[in-house]
């Protein structure tokens, strides 16, 4: 067993090795988490008094205690009383540049795993993201595994065809996972845009550019749509001719027009074109939080950011609350639209993925994924659905159901380690023992080590 030591905190790593079948004999490398309940996402059952080996980063074998030749130099994690969860993965995330801040990167890294958000997919990449994957990938640098898409496409950026043709090339030898589309994409250039992606093989997913509008979005072939980005601008009547360029906020300006009978039509297009849906919901409901941007700036995962951020994030709601005209009626009526929206995606459309956008306005990395769950338990989704928003289906997103987000034997061990059921209560997912991030343990004492020093670094400030 050998420890390597980053950043002040203390990491440790296993180097594995195969094993046969039955019976199984436990090796001095293996990790056995002992006698736990596993939430496994399979079902909404739980697997009472379970051992789980860990070897070479992958679950071999899930077992009983009468399956298990015991060697006592296996490290063994006592998992009595305690549930075993999938790492969480944030399908909307960003990280600090490390070529700006490389202590903020490694900061925010630690605050997802700290959280058991073991994979992320960040949504605005260049040449230092590309870096900061592979040091991760090759155990330099410690976070969790990063699905990365490449400089977004916008108003600025695609300029003409030739420029997009040369970014879509030159981020698919890069070896970018995907594209990503902001606003301001003009229509002619999208479709070049799209063409081009098809060619070299490249998914993309993102806002939805006013002058493509969400069916056209969709049946391009969009894996993702973003913040619900187009949703409410579709609802409204044919009657109206409003400006979709004036629409605020993902259609804030408009709420008080959506008509709620379209919503079935437009759920039904997401399963027709298979396009899941990332709502991002928490972010827009400290955007509508009724109380004030000094209260936000209150709340106790705000120990974990630059104080210098936190007053930038008060200054920019302010503002933007301002700009919008927002009024705490509007506020409400515009949160329970997206609400009916969200429940809507997950009954009856193609899916829903939990992303958290982090880190802006009062949301936090890590801490954000938990507050997004809840917001779909609040918009009418089971605790197990809300679950599956940032385990199954995220893996199905990537068409990697079997390497992650389940409990199953040939599974990267990305796990969370409970004190309390999270299918009885979402917020139960909070109580973390512990994480393992593709086979390294990562304790309380180290989680809480690691978050005490970065809060004592901001409490200087």
């Amino acid at each position: 067993m050998n420890k390597k030591i980053i950043s002040g905190v203390v990491f440790c790593f296993f180097f594995l090795s195969c094993t046969s079948k039955k019976p199984l004999k436990l090796e001095d490398t293996d990790i056995l988490l002992k006698n736990v309940n596993i939430v496994s996402m399979t079902t909404t059952k739980i697997h009472h008094h379970k051992n789980v080996v860990i070897r070479k980063e992958k679950i071999i074998r899930i077992l009983s205690n009468k399956e298990i030749t015991k060697n006592h130099l296996a490290t063994v994690i006592d998992g009595k009383d305690k549930y075993l969860a999938p790492g969480l993965i944030d399908m909307h995330a960003h990280i600090p540049s490390p070529k700006k801040d490389s202590e903020a990167t490694k900061e925010a890294l630690f605050l997802y795993l700290a959280n058991g958000v073991t994979s992320i997919r960040m949504m605005a990449g260049d040449l230092e993201y590309l870096k900061m994957r592979e040091n991760i990938r090759s155990g330099e640098l410690i976070g969790p595994r990063v699905f990365l898409s490449g400089p977004p496409f916008d108003k600025k950026s695609t300029i003409s065809t030739a420029v997009i043709d040369s970014m879509v090339t030159a981020q698919n030898e890069m070896g970018y996972d995907f594209l990503k589309i902001r606003p301001g994409v003009s229509l002619s250039n999208f479709n070049f845009l799209i063409n081009k992606a098809a060619n070299v093989g490249m998914s993309f997913c993102g806002h939805v550019p006013t002058e493509v509008g969400l069916i056209e979005a969709m049946a391009s072939g969009y894996t993702s749509i973003e913040h619900l980005d187009g949703f409410i601008q579709s609802m409204l009547p044919d009657s109206l001719h409003l400006n979709p360029k004036n629409q605020g906020y993902f259609g804030f300006n408009y709420i008080n027009y959506a008509n709620i009978n379209k919503l079935n039509a437009l759920v039904e297009q997401t399963v027709r074109y298979k396009v899941w849906n990332t709502p991002t919901q928490r972010l827009l409901e400290i955007w509508c939080f009724p109380g004030s941007s000094e209260e936000l700036s209150k709340l106790p995962e705000m120990k974990f950011i630059p104080k210098e951020r936190v007053e930038f994030w008060k200054e920019r709601r302010d503002r933007e609350l301002l700009e919008a005209n927002f009024t705490i009626e509007k506020g409400k009526k515009y949160l329970e639209l997206r609400r009916k929206i969200i429940k809507a995606l997950n009954d009856t459309g193609y899916g829903l993925l939990a992303g958290t956008d982090p880190p802006q306005i009062f949301i936090v990395p890590g801490f954000s994924i938990h507050q997004e769950m809840l917001s779909f338990v609040n918009s009418g989704l089971s605790n197990y659905d809300a679950i599956k928003t940032a385990t199954v289906n995220p893996a199905k997103f990537f068409n990697k159901e079997r390497e992650f987000g389940q409990i199953i034997e040939g599974a990267s061990a990305d796990l969370v380690l409970l004190s309390k059921n999270p299918l009885e209560n979402i917020q139960n997912y909070t109580s973390i023992q512990g994480v393992m991030y593709q086979g390294n343990w990562f304790s309380k004492e180290t989680i809480d080590k690691g978050l005490k020093q970065i809060e004592r670094k901001y409490i200087k400030e």
